[in-house]
């Protein structure tokens, strides 16, 4: 790479480092003060609302969210799909700061009020399904998706 292209893209670099590439911006996981997720009922699991007000499982879960990576743009095949979404809401307050349509099957695609999609896959995606699991108090990642919780 030559000096002037270097010197040329420095901006463009540091735009994206700060912003983070599409990701969830960070300004507001300090005010966070409460997260309702909740399961629809669905074929074979009941319906589940928890509102949970621990500050520190609040920023958890919001920070493995907001590490997850952009979907892919281009066409892809997923594994079967069951249908399974979590509506996690987080809270300031009673505000609403951020609602994500979780769904922890087929392509692991968390989709943000905001319209970004993200996707749960990976170390990352483990993580986050991990916190949410626990979160809910399930002690394993699969209760997220298996079984009639």
């Amino acid at each position: 790479m030559t000096k002037g292209l270097a010197i040329a893209l420095l901006p463009l670099c540091a735009a994206a480092a700060l912003t983070g590439c599409g990701q969830i911006a960070p300004a507001r996981v300090g005010y966070l003060t409460a997260v309702n997720i909740v399961r629809p009922k669905s074929f074979f699991r009941k319906p589940l609302t928890m509102t949970i007000t621990n500050v520190n499982t609040v920023t958890a879960l919001y920070q493995d969210m907001r590490a997850l990576k952009p979907f892919p743009s281009k066409g892809m095949h997923c594994p079967a799909e069951f249908a399974i979404d979590y509506r996690i809401t987080f809270m300031n307050q009673s505000h609403i700061e951020l609602t994500a349509y979780a769904n922890p099957t087929g392509c692991s695609e968390v989709r943000l009020s905001s319209g970004t999609i993200l996707w749960g896959v990976g170390k990352t995606g483990q993580a986050f399904w991990r916190e949410l699991a626990t979160a809910l108090g399930m002690p394993r990642v699969s209760d997220l998706w298996s079984g009639f919780r």
